[in-house]
């Protein structure tokens, strides 16, 4: 049978990959080139897929611009040595999230902090507060000797 999808639930079936999937392929595809294809040959993929897409010899198509920006973003990912290879292994989402986390700082976190919801603020102070109570009054609570009770009367 059919298992029921309520919209926000991900689908089990395999999906059919688009120009928007993570696969690590895709630059490649982009510049007309293997995955192993060697710095000299994305060079020269490079080349030849800018004059092709270079918005000055596509001046009707509305998309050539963008088209030549995402070109030009596969060659420079792939021309960096340890960008390539983290590309290789997690794709392009994997690379535009280990770009973000490394440009965030505590400015940023503290900025989208004061910026939410009261709700929200309440929800990580209060899951803060409990971390705290666990990771130091838990240990102090083990090490304290409690005196054993008293022998009953005989």
């Amino acid at each position: 049978g059919e298992s029921p999808n309520f919209g926000w639930w991900p689908s089990m079936e395999p999906q059919p990959p688009d120009e928007a999937s993570s696969s690590s392929t895709l630059y490649y595809e982009l510049l007309g080139c293997p995955k192993t294809a060697t710095e000299e040959e994305l060079k020269k993929a490079w080349r030849k897929t800018a004059l092709r897409l270079h918005p000055d010899k596509n001046q009707g198509d509305p998309t050539a611009e963008e088209r030549f920006k995402r070109a030009k973003e596969a060659f420079e990912v792939l021309s960096d040595p340890a960008k390539r290879k983290f590309y290789d292994q997690h794709g392009e989402e994997g690379l535009k999230m280990k770009e973000a986390f490394d440009k965030m700082d505590a400015s940023v976190v503290l900025q989208a902090f004061t910026h939410s919801s009261w709700r929200v603020r309440l929800t990580v102070i209060l899951v803060f507060a409990v971390v705290i109570l666990v990771f130091l009054l838990f240990p102090i609570f083990l090490v304290l000797k409690v005196p054993p009770p008293p022998p009953p009367p005989v």
